[in-house]
């Protein structure tokens, strides 16, 4: 390969090296929460129950994520409006941070 096709290459994965590296970090953030809340909830007993239904849960959730990610990302090409699907899913994480937000001043009072 010659020096510019190596250079495109870069540039082209940069992107996706930078979605990784940030999705790593949040996972390594998260992923710790995630476990202490279904050891809290749990309690004692069944504690693998939880956790299996914990998993269930996100499995199916991650799998509706990418099929309606998927669908806008689509949908937006099929109407030219290609910032549709972004603009979605910076709505739809908006509205999870209130909704955690206000759970959040609710357990407190």
């Amino acid at each position: 390969m010659t020096g510019a096709k190596v250079a495109r290459l870069r540039d082209r994965a940069r992107p996706g090296l930078l979605t990784t590296r940030l999705l790593t970090l949040a996972t390594m953030i998260v992923c710790p929460f995630e476990i202490a809340t279904v050891a809290t909830l749990g309690g004692d007993s069944m504690i693998g129950t939880y956790y299996g239904l914990y998993n269930t849960i996100s499995g199916i959730g991650v799998a509706a994520g990418n099929l309606l990610t998927g669908a806008a990302l689509d949908l937006g090409h099929q109407t030219s409006l290609p910032a549709l699907p972004w603009w979605t899913l910076a709505a739809l994480g908006t509205a999870c941070a209130i909704a955690v937000h206000a759970l959040s001043a609710c357990l407190r009072s």
